[in-house]
């Protein structure tokens, strides 16, 4: 069964309204994506015109704007999910090795999240830089978050009444590699000591959602020869937002890295 109906649709003109300068036209546009119930199979324009709004219109100085457009791909997350989730969880990728034939027919129905995640984590990986314009950063940390949330390996609680067991889409598909990039990994690390508070924190928490089992959280010679170091140094630093990157940078590794974390670093800079 594919969960994308096999709709014709001709959306370069739709486009042309996405790509507006006239904001309520943008929103009135981009609308059609939070129309459909959750469970609701997708039309297939639909992941190429979220796709294309996310690239195109995220980026705004306005944050009540801002709000709005992440509360449509937030909505369209969610709906990806209810969609996939069953496909998600039947699909073994050891299977691969194992049932080639019924590991492709497991993939096939997942062939257009797995493009949809791919595209947008590729553009968010091209477009981050540190301390780029916190109108520009912010509306890619929060896709990414929300990419996270839906499909990594967490439980993810929407509100007091509603909460999601992972999936770990994250994880399972094409050998792990969404969101795994070594680059885009350090961007965060790096991000712990942006100028702009919230993007400190809105590191940290897409960080601390990496799994346990992430390569760099057991590399000894990056926790206790970089991450350690670093926090420790900018622990000595007076200003407060070098001192928060410090606090927020040994909470990273005591949350996720202190079976390998060497405590001499820790006494030694004590003892300093």
């Amino acid at each position: 069964m594919n969960p994308c109906l096999p709709l014709e649709f001709t959306y370069a003109d739709f486009y042309k309204l996405v790509e507006s300068s006239d904001i309520k036209v943008v929103l009135e546009s981009i609308s059609i994506l939070d129309t459909a119930a959750a469970t609701e199979p997708l039309a297939c324009f639909e992941i190429g015109l979220a796709t294309h709004f996310i690239k195109t219109c995220m980026v705004t100085a306005f944050p009540d704007t801002r709000q709005k457009m992440m509360k449509t791909i937030n909505f369209f997350g969610l709906r990806l999910r209810s969609i996939f989730a069953k496909f998600v969880r039947r699909y073994d990728p050891a299977l691969a090795q194992t049932n080639p034939q019924r590991h492709d027919e497991l993939w096939a129905p997942l062939e257009p999240l797995y493009g949809f995640l791919l595209d947008v984590i590729t553009f968010a990986e091209h477009n981050l830089y540190l301390d780029k314009p916190i109108e520009g950063a912010f509306p890619i940390f929060d896709v990414l978050k929300m990419i996270m949330d839906y499909f990594g390996g967490i439980t993810f609680k929407l509100n007091k009444s509603q909460s999601f067991e992972p999936i770990n889409f994250l994880a399972k598909a094409k050998g792990g590699h969404l969101m795994a990039s070594k680059s885009l990994f350090m961007f965060f690390v790096n991000s712990l000591k942006s100028s702009w508070r919230n993007v400190r924190f809105t590191a940290f928490d897409l960080l601390s959602k990496y799994a346990d089992e992430y390569a760099s959280f057991h590399d000894a010679a990056f926790v206790n020869g970089i991450l350690v170091p670093t926090a420790l140094d900018f622990l000595l630093d007076p200003r407060a937002m070098m001192a928060e990157a410090s606090a927020l940078m040994l909470k990273l590794t005591f949350i996720k890295c202190i079976d390998i974390v060497d405590l001499k670093l820790l006494k030694q800079s004590g003892d300093a």
